[in-house]
């Protein structure tokens, strides 16, 4: 077989591949899954997340409509934190440090505090902090975050 047809087959299936893929992990939610099983090893307090996107080609993680209930408030209370887009940059090399965090932007962050009652909430109520102490084995340190157009 010339070596052409054999780069011609070998780039179809490469294609063919790349795009099952991305249908798997976009299409059927596969993403959205995935970011809430995460979010949930993190978060303690209730959460909710109204959408998922995945872009490949960008490597990035894009969650809308993430809301965090304050630790132990009834379902009809506003959420303690309102988030309206979290882009998160991730690396997307199989062969690197895959899925490991690049950046992170934030926009449409809304903090809903109520400073006048006290009951400001203990950060060990809202993360998982023996599950984050681990999160950085390499010891690269965190990621950028930029925050835009929040209250």
């Amino acid at each position: 077989m010339p070596r052409k047809r054999i780069f011609l087959l070998f780039l179809g299936l490469f294609i063919l591949l790349l795009g099952s893929t991305y249908a798997v992990l976009d299409r059927t939610g596969a993403a959205h899954g995935f970011a809430l099983e995460r979010l949930s090893k993190v978060l303690r307090s209730k959460f909710s997340l109204d959408r998922t996107g995945l872009d490949l080609a960008e490597g990035t993680l894009t969650l809308e409509g993430l809301e965090v209930a304050r630790p132990g408030a009834a379902e009809e209370e506003a959420p303690m934190v309102s988030v309206d887009k979290v882009q998160l940059g991730v690396e997307t090399n199989p062969l690197g440090d895959f899925i490991n965090l690049r950046e992170v932007r934030i926009t449409g962050w809304e903090l809903n505090l109520n400073l006048v009652a006290g009951d400001l909430p203990d950060l060990s109520e809202l993360l998982a902090l023996p599950e984050l102490a681990g999160a950085d084995p390499l010891g690269k340190g965190a990621p950028p975050i930029v925050v835009t157009e929040s209250l």
